[in-house]
């Protein structure tokens, strides 16, 4: 194989497709960039076997030139290393399994893998898409992803999508908080309830995306498509919560009521003195009165601190409860404007959402007093 490519325009495809391999992965090709060469396309591929990506470039004989047709296998951190520190245009050929990189009077070298051990990339079938907005879906994968957990019950490490007509609904639970948020699309969906690991599907929306995306999904695989890309990851075949159902419920037994200016109460979390890193010191108590928001916190062996705020509105009867103030500061920093908080009688449920954020709704657990 050899070609001729603009070293910016490569830099940039590298920088996207490596991550998508695995620099740890005892299977060597998992840690590599595979590079398929012909006089109409260059294609480069990687996957860690959870995820993966193809993009195919366009020969254009302007950014990329293809002299010699051929395939080759390199791992990519070694290989995208070496083509940032280059620039102008870069010659890249192989020679039985090494693979020369020059530019100029600067010459590289690399042991290349064997082809054989890339993990074969399934072509997708039986298909069914859709079109996003870019810029709303990621803005939904921030509003739910965090709520995701890090333990080892795989479910809860997901978001969940699910159609509802024209809408996609996703969310996310590690059994203490749950989150939500509504996507409008232009098109009556089709019906699916699927979930994927929420560290995937971050990845699936790299820097260089258009402001429009095609999103595909089938029995085994969710993923994209924008130009010359398609990036996939595997869907977990788990059952998941009626998630509309739960907030239904919990709004539906609203006991109290609080409007606060999101801007108000984040200030009044940030006067808190916690050491939010153990979970043994970062429980708070609020006391919500028609007077003030009043927050407590006490760090054994070290004292206390008491923060209130009277720039609130009350509806319903004085009540305490203890919460997470991790949990709380993370659900108050994706609300928008003015913030309401619904509480039901037993206080076992705290249901936030914003006006102008309103296809984000979250349900946070007390702790128990």
């Amino acid at each position: 194989m050899k070609i001729i490519v603009n070293k910016n325009f490569l830099d940039e495809i590298i920088e996207v497709v490596s991550r998508f391999s695995d620099p740890l992965s005892s299977l060597y090709g998992m840690r590599c960039i595979k590079i398929t060469a012909n006089h109409n396309f260059v294609k480069f591929e990687a996957t860690n076997e959870i995820t993966n990506i193809v993009r195919k470039i366009k020969v254009d004989d302007d950014k990329i030139i293809v002299e010699e047709d051929g395939e080759l296998l390199v791992q990519a951190n070694y290989f995208k290393g070496i083509i940032k520190k280059l620039n102008g245009f870069i010659e890249i050929k192989t020679y039985f399994n090494k693979m020369e990189i020059r530019q100029q009077d600067s010459v590289y070298t690399l042991t290349l893998n064997e082809i054989s051990s890339f993990p074969q990339i399934d072509e997708n079938i039986n298909i069914k898409k859709f079109q996003i907005n870019t810029e709303e879906f990621k803005k939904a994968v921030k509003n739910v992803a965090f709520a995701a957990s890090n333990g080892a019950n795989l479910i809860y490490k997901c978001i969940n999508f699910k159609s509802s007509g024209n809408k996609l609904n996703l969310a996310a639970t590690d059994t203490f908080r749950l989150a939500y948020y509504t996507i409008k699309t232009n098109q009556i969906l089709e019906d699916f309830d699927f979930s994927v690991n929420a560290k995937d599907v971050k990845e699936l929306l790299p820097a260089d995306v258009p402001k429009t995306v095609t999103m595909f999904y089938n029995s085994i695989k969710f993923g994209v498509e924008y130009d010359d890309t398609t990036i996939t990851a595997r869907i977990t075949d788990l059952p998941y919560h009626n998630v509309e159902q739960l907030f239904n419920k919990a709004i539906s037994e609203t006991k109290h009521k609080i409007t606060i200016e999101k801007t108000e109460f984040n200030n009044l979390l940030n006067k808190i003195w916690i050491n939010s890193s153990t979970d043994k010191q970062n429980r708070i108590e609020l006391k919500i009165s028609n007077q003030e928001i009043n927050i407590y916190t006490k760090l054994d062996e070290l004292g206390d601190s008491n923060v209130k705020t009277t720039k609130f509105m009350l509806e319903g009867t004085p009540f305490v409860f203890d919460m997470n103030f991790n949990y709380l500061k993370d659900a108050i920093s994706i609300t928008e404007g003015e913030t309401y908080i619904l509480i039901d009688e037993k206080i076992q449920n705290i249901v936030l959402f914003s006006k102008d954020n309103p296809n984000s709704k979250q349900i946070i657990t007390p702790l128990r007093r």
